[in-house]
């Protein structure tokens, strides 16, 4: 699974913005500014997966904690469903399966109260799947040898692939 998060937000006439795999400086978080963020901010979240030896990626979500003072969100996605909760201040977009050959995005803006900076913005996504009968290290049984026993073992593996805790930080 791959995830690239795009953030930005235009407050008094400079821009910053936040991106996964960025040039490594200059956009929110990295300090600096010492302006106070408000107004619409726009998201671009980037899913997808990579090669699993034809195995489906299932069970796919993605959770984004919003600061605070996010007082709404409206996103939209190409495939899935995106909720933002009020009261828990998180955009929750759930996928299940990934279709083949797709790269899914979520799009959409967030309004921010006054009162916070961009370093306050460092938002990190969270994101959640499994791929059934799929080993992402290569790991397989070549032989299976039983001892003193007198029926035939099968020699039969079955591999869950789970993502664990797995934080993008923007």
């Amino acid at each position: 699974i791959y995830v690239t998060p795009v953030i930005s937000f235009a407050s008094g006439g400079q821009s910053g913005s936040c991106s996964s795999y960025g040039s490594g400086g200059g956009g929110v978080g990295s300090g600096g500014s010492d302006s106070s963020v408000t107004g619409v901010g726009h998201v671009s979240v980037t899913l997808g997966a990579r090669p699993t030896e034809g195995k489906p990626v299932d069970d796919v979500a993605l959770t984004m904690p919003l600061p605070d003072s996010v007082t709404s969100a409206s996103m939209s996605t190409t495939v899935g469903v995106a909720i933002f909760d009020e009261r828990s201040k998180a955009v929750t977009w759930k996928v299940g399966r990934i279709p083949k050959d797709k790269i899914l995005t979520m799009t959409g803006t967030i309004t921010m109260g006054a009162g916070r900076t961009p370093k306050d913005l460092a938002i990190s996504l969270f994101v959640t799947f499994n791929v059934l009968m799929y080993s992402s290290s290569g790991l397989k049984v070549a032989s299976l040898r039983v001892e003193n026993e007198e029926y035939q073992p099968y020699k039969g593996v079955r591999s869950v692939t789970k993502s664990g805790c797995f934080e993008v930080r923007c």
